[in-house]
């Protein structure tokens, strides 16, 4: 309650690593995403006069698109999967591909984007700041207009700019139209 009063966490707030401090010291840390995905109240304490609240800036997220219920960018953890993440997106849609996924992740320093596939890799795969996590649709199929060279991973986002609401990048999906 007292975060919405201020205004709510901004794009920049972390959801995951949020202070309570009272005379200086940390009394409670909080991670909202227990709160979110599974209703977990435990961590959650009521306030006293004098106390204040420290939220973070949030500097890993990873972007989760594709056949997921939830498609959006997520905040990630040290130890975290992308597994984990796509559980926080709400899982893979009844349209996916049973449990496969695709990470975009850019090399090094450089615009260089290479491709790891899930069904490549036996350990769960670490998480890098700016990754993308694509779950493929059953009817998935190439497209060059939005398949990376490798046919694997949606990359290039559409821009809606002009007079409207919320202009921005959007990533379609797979046979989307931009009246759909």
């Amino acid at each position: 309650h007292e975060i919405g009063s201020a205004g709510g966490i901004n794009s920049n707030g972390s959801f995951r690593d949020i202070k309570v401090k009272r005379n200086g010291k940390t009394t409670k840390s909080l991670d909202l995403y227990d709160l979110f995905t599974r209703a977990d109240t435990s961590s959650i304490s009521s306030l006293r006069s004098g106390d204040a609240i420290l939220v973070s800036a949030s500097n890993k997220q990873v972007r989760v698109i594709g056949a997921v219920n939830n498609p959006a960018i997520y905040e990630f953890v040290e130890g975290e999967s992308a597994e984990d993440i796509i559980s926080y997106a709400g899982g893979a849609s009844n349209l996916s591909q049973n449990g496969l996924f695709f990470i975009s992740r850019h090399r090094d320093k450089t615009n260089n984007k290479y491709t790891i596939s899930s069904k490549d890799e036996e350990d769960p795969i670490k998480l890098l700041t700016k990754d993308n996590i694509f779950l493929p649709y059953t009817s998935f199929k190439s497209d060059d207009l939005s398949i990376s060279p490798d046919n694997s991973f949606i990359t290039k986002p559409i821009n809606i700019s002009g007079g409207i609401k919320n202009p921005g990048d959007y990533y379609l999906e797979q046979d989307e139209t931009l009246s759909s």
